[in-house]
């Protein structure tokens, strides 16, 4: 399995002097991803195999599981759940970007709802291992420009090479929280999922279409039945009326 660590840059100590530190800790920060792969082996006294031989079969196993596949990724977009932009009270005017590489894709469809029925899909065409990050984001329009209410990021490496994913014949609807760069807070979130294909099997597992659930007309009935330890001050009348608001 493909295991990815992050790149850390800056200062937990600040630098150091002849005597103490100079200058205050800068924090640091993630500007890349380390992947690997890591082989253990253990060593048995009683086997007369050679060690290294072992590894470098292993080691090409590896390579042959990994080796460049041109595939086709669909990205399925159906929901957003409490979509907000921090500080503001109005639903938000959201619309999609997906990026995959230096590609990028854009659903001009506006939506005015906090809870957007997005249901829209996207298509890209990449090498793995290659461009892994696919990034989902949220934008909100306004009247001179957009701005982006927040994202998601997929590494799809990690999920295709992985055996475990790769079992799942049908892939899981996913609730992905949406970020921001450099905030922290609440944006809400993505009802999605993702597909990749190889194109040796795309005729084998075609694209799903779909399409927001029929309205249905329905009746909401309420019955209350009693009420408990409820509060009046009226004590002269021992009779009284409740409304109740529904």
């Amino acid at each position: 399995m493909i295991q990815s660590f992050p790149i850390m840059s800056g200062s937990l100590r600040g630098k150091a002097g002849l005597f103490k530190t100079k200058d205050k800790p800068s924090g640091t920060r993630q500007c890349g991803v380390f992947k690997a792969i890591f082989i253990k082996e253990e060593k048995d006294d009683h086997e007369d195999h050679d060690q290294s031989v072992i590894i470098k079969n292993r080691v090409k196993e590896l390579e042959e599981k990994i080796k460049p596949v041109k595939v086709t990724v669909r990205v399925y977009v159906l929901e957003g759940r409490n979509l907000q932009e921090e500080g503001e009270d109005t639903p938000p005017d959201c619309f999609l970007k997906v990026k995959l590489g230096k590609e990028e894709q854009v659903d001009d469809r506006v939506v005015t709802s906090s809870d957007p029925a997005f249901y829209k899909r996207f298509e890209f065409v990449t090498t793995l291992p290659g461009s892994p990050n696919l990034e989902v984001a949220v934008w909100e329009k306004d009247k001179l420009s957009s701005e982006l209410l927040g994202k998601t990021e997929i590494d799809l490496e990690t999920r295709f090479f992985s055996e475990k994913w790769k079992h799942f014949n049908v892939k899981p609807i996913e609730m992905r929280a949406l970020t921001k760069p450099l905030t922290k807070g609440y944006f809400g979130r993505l009802v999605m999922w993702v597909d990749i294909v190889p194109e040796s099997e795309e005729k084998i597992y075609p694209s799903f279409p779909i399409a927001p659930p029929e309205k249905l007309e329905c009746e909401l009935r309420v019955i209350v039945w009693q009420t408990q330890d409820v509060a009046y001050r009226d004590e002269v009348n021992e009779s009284f009326s409740f409304i109740v608001n529904i």
